[in-house]
């Protein structure tokens, strides 16, 4: 794995490499925690890791790295909102802070937790004859999962408690062995809704010949990742070739600079490495 995050981050770099960037313009780090002030060089013992990160990050992008302080997330994150900040990171709370944030700034890597299973993305399935059309129709819904292992058992939970659908408020909860013996009991009207994981949907719904529609019988009625608990933020304005940068980073910061990475880990600490996300990682689209 640490070769293939290695060979990844070496392919960024060069698709991204001759790319110049003005040397004497600072690249704007927001940090929460470090009280309100303006954007200037950093250097200091603490937080533990900070500093690794600046100089590192300095090296990468090959410009002076600012830090702006804020007095925790919410202030970093209406810093990327207000353009005076380039990246930080924050947690969904702290998106949901600024107004219109999608409209100004989007996620683009998140710490791999341990417990978010790689943030997979879920799908709640019901018959196509079912009145249970959306999320919102699943208060009390007999639910089936499609496996037993923590991906399939957990994460459809996380997903839909995004969405304001706590565990609690559906129905009874069965384990199937596998997806197919899932769809089956579906089918067979011993359950109101499928829970499961994207890839095993695609996978019964591929068709085998064609013309063959395998899943007309079904219903998609919600389709969710579970939301980052952090990510790094940036203004939508930001340049292509420099968000691809900073993925490239990242990816290997772990193993490349693990003085700069345990910043970080003060942040996550269950987390493992960064993986590049989605835009909307940290917020829920309505």
């Amino acid at each position: 794995m640490s070769r293939l995050v290695c060979a990844i981050a070496a392919l960024l770099a060069l698709c991204v490499g001759n790319v110049s960037f003005a040397a004497d313009t600072p690249f704007r780090l927001a940090v929460g925690g470090l009280g309100a002030g303006a954007c200037a060089p950093f250097n200091a013992p603490t937080p533990a890791g900070l500093t690794a990160y600046v100089q590192h990050l300095e090296a990468r992008l090959e410009r002076p790295v600012h830090v702006c302080p804020a007095k925790d997330m919410a202030g970093a994150a209406a810093l990327i909102g207000a353009g005076g900040a380039d990246l930080a990171l924050i947690d969904p709370a702290a998106a949901a802070s600024v107004p219109d944030f999608t409209a100004k700034a989007r996620a683009i890597l998140a710490p791999r937790q341990g417990d978010e299973y790689g943030r997979v993305e879920m799908v709640a399935v019901t018959t196509a004859a079912s009145p249970r059309k959306t999320h919102a129709d699943l208060a009390g819904a007999r639910v089936v999962l499609g496996g037993n292992h923590r991906v399939a058992a957990e994460g459809p939970f996380r997903a839909l408690a995004d969405w304001g659908v706590q565990r609690e408020t559906l129905g009874a909860v069965t384990q199937a062995g596998d997806p197919d013996l899932a769809v089956k009991a579906l089918r067979e009207g011993k359950a109101d809704v499928m829970l499961l994981h994207v890839s095993a949907w695609f996978r019964m719904c591929r068709p085998t010949r064609p013309g063959e529609k395998r899943c007309a019988d079904l219903h998609e009625a919600f389709r969710a990742r579970p939301r980052a608990k952090l990510a790094w933020a940036a203004p939508l304005s930001m340049d292509e070739t420099l968000r691809y940068r900073l993925i490239g980073i990242h990816i290997a910061l772990h193993l490349d600079a693990p003085a700069a990475y345990a910043w970080v880990a003060a942040q996550a600490p269950s987390a493992q490495s960064i993986d590049p996300t989605e835009a909307g990682a940290l917020t829920i689209a309505r």
